[in-house]
């Protein structure tokens, strides 16, 4: 071997060694930079898991560029909560003045959902549109499931849309929102100054048998004929209404059993 070949070794065994130093250097900065997020995660795992649980976007089916993240935009309702964890609180924006329509069927999936007006001006208007299914109208609905779900609506008009065939029945489960049978926690349904208003024969909750649903509101309208519960067999159905007026129609439930008020110590 000549000199030059020992010195091009040599200079090989050199760059060789920065190169492993290098990479020493990189992977001590990596490890450095993971342990100190893990570090702040475990100081901080209260408020990160509250984070977490509490979701909030924007609700726009018009939106020419979603974003589908959170503190973003969504088009689809149900994109919008299926991109939260279960057990979350989940906070869709509506925009003050707009027109939006339900166009999907809904599943909270133990999350709670809460529908809020956003901005100022009118009332967003959220209509709840009508297709046809097995020769009968049907309404687009929010199925809760048996996980303690809950829906609450904030400062909107809620527009349950009539028939789409007027020469077709209505479909016998039609309702907004179906709590699902046997639920194992109650579904609990809030209305805070919001206009349910329907040109049509309409329900609201339809419970499953075997259901219970908490349901109140406050400072709400309902207009037309609308029940905002229909009663079924073996369902317990807990309500409060504070200044809820009913015209043209509307009634609170249909059918049941009440009780009046009840406290139980």
């Amino acid at each position: 071997m000549s000199v030059e070949d020992i010195t091009l070794a040599a200079q090989a065994m050199n760059n060789l060694r920065e190169q492993f130093g290098g990479f020493y250097t990189a992977a001590d900065a990596q490890i450095a930079q993971r342990r100190g997020a893990y570090d702040a995660l475990a100081a901080d795992l209260r408020g990160v898991v509250a984070q977490q649980l509490n979701f909030t976007a924007t609700w726009d089916p018009t939106a020419a560029e979603p974003t589908n993240v959170r503190g973003g935009v969504f088009t689809s309702l149900a994109a919008l909560i299926g991109a939260a964890p279960k057990g979350a609180l989940v906070t869709a924006y509506v925009t003050a003045g707009r027109t939006l329509h339900l166009t999907e069927n809904i599943t909270l999936g133990g999350r709670r959902l809460r529908l809020e007006a956003q901005g100022a001006g009118a009332k967003p208007r959220i209509t709840v549109d009508t297709r046809i299914t097995g020769g009968t109208n049907l309404h687009y609905y929010i199925v809760a499931g048996a996980l303690g779900d809950g829906l609450e609506i904030v400062g909107c008009v809620l527009d349950i849309a009539g028939k789409v065939d007027a020469g077709l029945p209505w479909n016998g489960y039609d309702s907004v929102v179906a709590p699902v049978s046997n639920g194992n926690a109650p579904m609990i349904f809030r209305g805070n100054r919001v206009d349910f208003v329907a040109t049509d024969t309409a329900v609201l909750i339809d419970p499953a048998l075997g259901s219970t649903v908490i349901f109140n509101t406050e400072y709400c309208t309902a207009s037309g004929p609308i029940t905002l519960v229909k009663n079924a067999a073996s369902n317990v159905i807990l309500s409060a209404h504070q200044a809820l007026t009913l015209s043209n129609g509307a009634v609170k439930h249909n059918g049941g059993t009440s009780a009046g008020n009840i406290l139980t110590i």
